[in-house]
């Protein structure tokens, strides 16, 4: 299945200054399938998983320098590493040696170009550091809609859409079907394997076993990074988040008997797992938007749409059946959606974080959902489930900051009207190719 990212990868892969690349992200979000299919692109390609071959990690104990590290492995494996050859060190976390010696691969070995990936390799970064300018980190996130799509061997539709100009609606009827494609983007969610579970057998039964046995396996690596007594804190807030998605987040409403210290620190280690995102609020009147955040006001969305469906029971077929109904009625599966689909075109290198804007003046309260940055403009975006078009509080928010405009995604057709652009949810991708 293709991944936006691979074009990154290509671009790193010609950097004269090339750094070894660390990719971040959950767990089963393709990190390993990304890189094995770069591996196909190189001369020759050598993975190292140290979860699987412990042994491998020993080669790092006694040094880090890659030149007595490299004659090393090339024994074990009989693979020449050389510029030619993608060396992968896979589930690394589980050897913080070799994360040390990404350092020393960048002094010494550059010409090797080298990645590594792990589930949890935050918690090891926290708890040791990366070399301060000798690594790249590199986010990875579950497919988005445009992924889907290519993956559903759509590009026809594709093109077409990413040639239709912004502005003016498109035909009705490739709307309808964009709709439908995204209704079943919503039930199956952009986990690689349900993505492809789904392609091949059309089975969603099957979907959501796939789903069922990621969330299990979630549940399970909490003991990986989470004390004991943490543990019902964590499994808690993991249940609780999807129900939340939209409002501000306040521990109290999660379980008033518990105390908020200790549903903070569960909600911390979600967040480094990549389990969940944190939307925070800014006053938005300069870029960088994170100047004028404010940590303790926040809003929390899952990391996928089909995981946190599963998590709480919700029925989806109606999704396949009626899919312009149907997503009007999931205002906080939608808002999810845009949060996801804005964090997953975002460039890689560089965590993205996500922004939204409040007023709570009595009598005159607003809310805008996503504030973004876009060619230098801060931009306010309000998400609308069904085709309701106009909200005031971003009428308020246009007002009050002097923005150019705003966007509100819908299941409307494309459309314009003065200061408000009105997009299909279906569209996101395009925002940051076009507005």
């Amino acid at each position: 299945m293709y991944r936006m990212a691979m074009e990154y990868l290509r671009e790193w892969r010609k950097e004269s200054r090339r750094k070894p690349l660390l990719i971040r992200g959950a767990r089963q979000v393709g990190k390993t399938y990304l890189v094995r299919e770069f591996g196909k692109e190189f001369k020759r390609f050598l993975e190292i998983n140290f979860e699987m071959n412990g042994d491998m990690c020993k080669l790092f104990k006694d040094s880090l320098n890659p030149d007595e590290i490299i004659p090393k492995i090339q024994a074990i494996t009989e693979i020449k590493i050389d510029k030619d050859t993608l060396l992968f060190f896979d589930e690394v976390q589980a050897c913080p040696e070799a994360i040390l010696s990404l350092k020393y691969f960048n002094e010494i070995r550059p010409e090797i170009p080298l990645i590594a990936a792990g589930s949890h390799v935050e918690f090891v970064v926290k708890k040791q550091g990366l070399p301060v300018g000798k690594v790249r980190s590199f986010y990875l996130y579950p497919m988005n809609f445009y992924e889907f799509l290519l993956a559903k061997e759509k590009s026809s539709l594709l093109e077409y859409l990413i040639n239709h100009p912004l502005g003016k609606p498109i035909d009705s009827a490739i709307h309808s079907k964009l709709l439908a494609f995204l209704a079943e983007y919503m039930a199956v969610g952009g986990m690689p394997e349900a993505v492809d579970v789904w392609i091949e057998t059309r089975d969603f039964l099957k979907v959501k076993g796939i789903q069922m046995d990621i969330v299990d396996t979630y549940r399970q690596d909490f003991f990986k990074y989470v004390d004991k007594r943490n543990i019902k804190y964590v499994d808690i807030l993991f249940d609780r988040i999807p129900l939340f998605i939209g409002e501000k987040f306040i521990f109290s409403k999660i379980e008033p008997q518990i105390q908020a210290r200790e549903l903070k620190k569960a909600l911390r280690l979600l967040n480094m797992a990549g389990v969940c995102h944190l939307i925070t609020h800014t006053s938005a009147n300069s870029i960088p938007l994170g100047a004028e955040a404010k940590p303790q006001r926040f809003k929390v969305i899952p990391m996928d749409i089909g995981i946190s469906q599963t998590i709480t029971g919700e029925k989806r077929g109606d999704l396949f059946l009626h899919p312009e109904k149907s997503i009007g009625i999931r205002g906080k599966i939608v808002e999810s959606f845009v949060g996801q689909e804005l964090i997953s075109y975002a460039q890689p290198f560089m965590q993205k974080n996500l922004f939204y804007w409040s007023r709570e003046k009595r009598g005159a309260k607003a809310e805008v959902d996503y504030i973004e940055i876009i060619n230098e403009t801060i931009v306010p975006i309000e998400v609308k489930s069904g085709k309701k078009r106009m909200g005031k509080s971003l009428a308020i928010f246009l007002d009050e900051k002097k923005s150019p405009y705003g966007i509100i995604f819908s299941a409307s057709n494309f459309e314009e009207r003065g200061r408000y652009k009105i997009y299909p949810l279906y569209s996101i991708f395009k925002l940051f190719t076009e507005v």
